[in-house]
Parts: C-alpha cells; sequence; structure tokens
C-alpha cells in the first residue's frame, strides 16, 4: 500500500523507488502485488506517467490512512515518550538549518535516541509530497490544499549594510533614498525588485538597483559584511552582525512585510507521532521570540 500511494503521490514508478530506497522492480512487483490482492487494476501506466485507474482513485485514500495508523504503530509512541521511534526526512533552507536546526535537532534526538532523522538543505520551496519529505521548512505563506502548515516562528526581515558602506554613501533617511543605493537581492523574492517596507501602518515600495543578486542567504550575508551594498536580510542571518557592530541596521522602524516559517507535511502524515513529538520540542526553543530575535539593534 505504501508502494501504491507513493507511486500515485509522484507520478512515476522510478521516482517513488528512489524515495522508498527500493529498486524500481520491486516497486512494481508490490503494486502488482496489491492489484492481485484486489483482482483490478490500480495505475494506468504510460510512457509519460502513471496515474490511478477508476479502482485506484477508490482505493487510494483508504491506502493512505491504513498506511498513516500503521506508522504511527511502528513508532512505538505510547503513554512513554522514550518509546518515540522511526525515521523523518526533513527538508530546511540552508541558513535555518546551519544556525538553528543543527543544535535543536541534536537536542531532539538525545531525548528520543530510537528516532533517525535525515536533513536536507534547499533555499527553494520543496513540495513535500512530490519530493519524499516527512517534513519540509520554508517561508511560504500559502501551502497547497494537500499539505499542512504549522507556523514555528516570526520570518523578520530588516535593512542593513556594513558601517563601510554607510562611511561612502551615507544612511538613507527613507525608503525611497535605498533606490540611490547599490543593493543585494535575494534572487527568489516574489516581488522581484521591489522592496515592500511598513513601519506601524505606514507601507512604502522601492525598486532597488542590485549589484549582486543571490538564492543564498549565507552568500548575501557575507557580501553585506563585505561592503558591496544594502541588504534586505533575514534576523536569523543579520542577528549577530547587528549586535557585533560589523553590520548597521538602517531605517530603524522599517521592515519588509512579517513573514513566518512554516513546518509543511503532507495530510496523510496527520498525527504521526513523531512530526508531532518534532515541533513541539522546537516550539519550546522558539516561543515567545526565537533566539536570534532576541536584543537585536
Amino acid at each position: 500500500m505504501k508502494a501504491f500511494v507513493r507511486v500515485v503521490d509522484t507520478g512515476s514508478l522510478s521516482e517513488a523507488a528512489r524515495q522508498l530506497g527500493l529498486s524500481k522492480s520491486a516497486v512494481g512487483k508490490q503494486v502488482g502485488a496489491l492489484e492481485s490482492l484486489v483482482g483490478r487494476p490500480l495505475l494506468h501506466r504510460s510512457t509519460r506517467a502513471v496515474r490511478p485507474s477508476q479502482e485506484g482513485e477508490a482505493l487510494l485514500e483508504r491506502c493512505r490512512r491504513l498506511v498513516q495508523e500503521v506508522e504511527a504503530l511502528g513508532s512505538g509512541a505510547a503513554a512513554d515518550p522514550g518509546l518515540l521511534a522511526g525515521h523523518l526526512r526533513l527538508s530546511a533552507p540552508a541558513s535555518f538549518a546551519a544556525l538553528f536546526l543543527a543544535d535543536a535537532l541534536t537536542g531532539f534526538l538525545a531525548r528520543h535516541p530510537a528516532v533517525t532523522l535525515e536533513l536536507l538543505t534547499n533555499d527553494r520551496i520543496v513540495d513535500p509530497v512530490r519530493e519524499g519529505f516527512d517534513l519540509v521548512f520554508h517561508g511560504q505563506d500559502e501551502p497547497k490544499p494537500s499539505l499542512i502548515a504549522r507556523a514555528v516562528c516570526p520570518l523578520r526581515r530588516v535593512v542593513c549594510a556594513a558601517p563601510a558602506h554607510v562611511a561612502l554613501h551615507g544612511a538613507p533617511e527613507s525608503p525611497a533614498a535605498l533606490a540611490a543605493h547599490p543593493a543585494i537581492q535575494y534572487s527568489l523574492m516574489p516581488t522581484g525588485t521591489a522592496w515592500v517596507l511598513e513601519n506601524g501602518g505606514r507601507r512604502e515600495t522601492v525598486r532597488v538597483r542590485p549589484h549582486l543578486s543571490s538564492d543564498s542567504g549565507a552568500v548575501m550575508l557575507r557580501a553585506a559584511l563585505a561592503g558591496t551594498g544594502v541588504a534586505l536580510l533575514p534576523t536569523l542571518l543579520a542577528a549577530e552582525a547587528l549586535k557585533e557592530g560589523r553590520l548597521v541596521r538602517l531605517l530603524p522602524g522599517w521592515e519588509a512585510e512579517r513573514l513566518a516559517i512554516h513546518a509543511v507535511y503532507p495530510t496523510t502524515h496527520r498525527g504521526n507521532p513523531r512530526i508531532r513529538a518534532l515541533l513541539d520540542f522546537l516550539a519550546t526553543r522558539l516561543d515567545p521570540l526565537p533566539p536570534w530575535d532576541r536584543d537585536i539593534p
């Protein structure tokens, strides 16, 4: 049943096999065994894709529920949380993983030694269903209907620059003045080069002129520290440099629209005890404020 559900979710025997750590032929045999059991073909196979048959569609959600129940039983999550066991495959932005998750996950594993984790980093939006992840962390606000999202912490973004940049170009006195500064641009920003800043009830939009664009927060931070330009950086990245004076907060009071880092997982994983335990554990470290947002200028 798990092989069947994964083939339907990915639309590919090969991708399902990769995610399950099996050969393509082994996945095909498992789906074939299920078809033999129910006495009907469950998949339509073509050179382009694999999709469920009418009988497969009727069986799909029932299989999802049964797989979820079996995984919950296998986790050993009884009244004693120390019995929690099993595996979770995670994806997170590189900066969030390196600056927060790495230490947090080691603490979680110390509490639950029978759990195993795999963490892959990627700054793009990851689809947990298509790419075979149990839990994905990202800053997207509107997940697909097939996904469950839980906000884990705020994502603040502030305008900052190195003291050398401010000495050379001056400090902007308004958001509009940023247009005269070379900028460091996050290439995956949905608004492109338009920075939307808010201060109380006021909102202003300025189109900056990027001197450097990157999809890597680490690259942007290094460039800002080197004086390459002004940057709109998450406080997760910039907090330490701001506290040490290696970066200067520009336009105090003005921030980009407040977002949140979300934990996103498939609806089929609703009630998964490992996911619930991990998110509850992270909440104890992120509430009421994440550590990087405490005492920044």
